[in-house]
């Protein structure tokens, strides 16, 4: 599976390096149990050419290998593993031998970061995002093919060369043996465990997405600054225990924040999340946001997008409410918040909490889930906000909550009362 995450650039450079792959592992295409995914243009906190993962049910033995150096090594039995590989297309004359590194050089004389630094570069930024996830953590190794210039030519001008930076000519084997001198576990036996976190890899970070050239830019400056900070693991770590409630101006990334944490809680805890906003023009927003952020590894109807009008109204008439209607026999939004809470006040609070209960388990499809994540959550009404408590603890809720971002009203609706502290 060949795959463009974030930017096209790279694709040729995954299309050519499946090339290798089909020739080293014949008939991996076919194969029902066995995966191997080469993601092309991946932003995540640092930019990375090519990320290939690759999981079997059963190890596929692998005979010796001569390495760039011309030395041998043994062979293995390749079952599961992770690589990251920095790709750079400049021949020779543009790059200096550092040691046992290489230096390019770019147009305008600009010099860069070695290549053995910007791979460090590309692995520490996917771990940093790896560690904030619970579970074990696969090994990932990285790896560098220099695609303008021949294993012959590196050896020339660099004889010292590490043996993580590989030439154009460079097979599939050969890039598995070189990972296999830093860390051998690429050419071994791997456990479920193992095997398991490497398909976690594959299936949170290595998503087609279809969307534009600026959806995507503008998605991955959120997410990049989202996971740079503690707030979705402040998020995750309250989550079930307390509500949670995320302040900030337009733009600070709140709405993603959310979008984040419902599609990290559904992918850990297989929870459902009802995703809640005021307007409709918003609803579609954060459903396209959504769904890029979760992809297709969600089922669908596990993260549900809906406005909090449409949600609330049918949760009332479900409860027994009427809704009041002006003179051209429409809603009257005015006099539903009054009508919302001598409703309440006349069943009591309690009872009806009996009654939402019941009806989470008659329409499951509609009424049951296990978070509900409200954004613009500053606009809601005091009796908006009691009907949906009465489905929803405090402790099952996350708030978008705007500073002076009010869009109906000129007071917050307060999510503090009778909230433990």
């Amino acid at each position: 599976r060949v795959v463009t995450v974030s930017s096209s650039f790279e694709r040729g450079n995954a299309e050519r390096l499946a090339a290798l792959v089909r020739a080293a592992w014949p008939g991996i295409e076919s194969s029902q149990a066995d995966e191997v995914t080469i993601a092309a243009g991946l932003k995540l906190v640092r930019e990375s050419d090519l990320l290939v993962t690759f999981a079997f049910e059963r190890p596929r033995p692998m005979g010796p290998v001569t390495l760039r150096d011309g030395t041998g090594w043994k062979g293995g039995e390749p079952q599961a593993g992770v690589i990251v590989i920095e790709c750079k297309a400049l021949d020779a004359s543009r790059l200096t031998s550092v040691g046992n590194d290489l230096r390019p050089a770019y147009s305008g004389g600009r010099r860069e970061h070695t290549v053995l630094e910007q791979l460090k570069s590309q692995v520490d930024g996917l771990v940093e995002v790896l560690r904030r996830y619970d579970g074990d953590h696969c090994f990932i190794h990285g790896l560098a093919w220099m695609t303008g210039v021949t294993n012959g030519d590196l050896l020339a001008q660099a004889p010292g060369l590490s043996p993580f930076i590989l030439g154009s000519d460079t097979t599939w084997e050969q890039m598995l043996a070189a990972a296999a001198t830093e860390h051998a576990l690429i050419a071994e036996p791997a456990n479920e465990a193992y095997r398991k976190s490497v398909r976690f890899v594959t299936e949170r970070f290595t998503r087609e997405r279809r969307l534009s050239a600026r959806d995507v830019t503008k998605l991955d400056r959120f997410t990049t600054g989202v996971l740079t900070s503690d707030v979705v693991d402040d998020v995750m770590e309250r989550l079930g225990k307390q509500q949670v409630r995320l302040v900030g101006r337009a733009g600070s990334g709140k709405s993603t924040t959310l979008a984040l944490a419902a599609a990290r809680v559904v992918e850990r805890d297989q929870a459902r999340v009802l995703f809640l906003t005021y307007h409709k023009v918003l609803r579609g927003e954060l459903d396209h946001l959504a769904k890029a952020i979760a992809g297709s590894a969600i089922p669908a109807g596990q993260i549900v997008v809906g406005t909090m009008h449409d949600f609330l109204i049918n949760l009332y008439l479900e409860l027994g409410g009427s809704v009041p209607l002006s003179a051209d026999g429409k809603t009257d939004w005015d006099a539903l918040p009054n009508a919302v809470e001598a409703f309440i006040q006349e069943r009591g609070a309690d009872a009806l909490t009996r009654d939402a209960e019941t009806l989470r388990k008659l329409e499951p499809g509609r009424f049951d889930f296990d978070y509900v994540f409200i954004d613009e959550g500053q606009d809601w009404r005091q009796a908006e906000r009691d009907l949906l408590r009465l489905l929803f603890q405090p402790e099952q809720t996350v708030i978008s909550d705007g500073l002076d971002q009010f869009a109906q009203r000129q007071t917050r609706c307060d999510w503090t009362s009778d909230v433990d502290k």
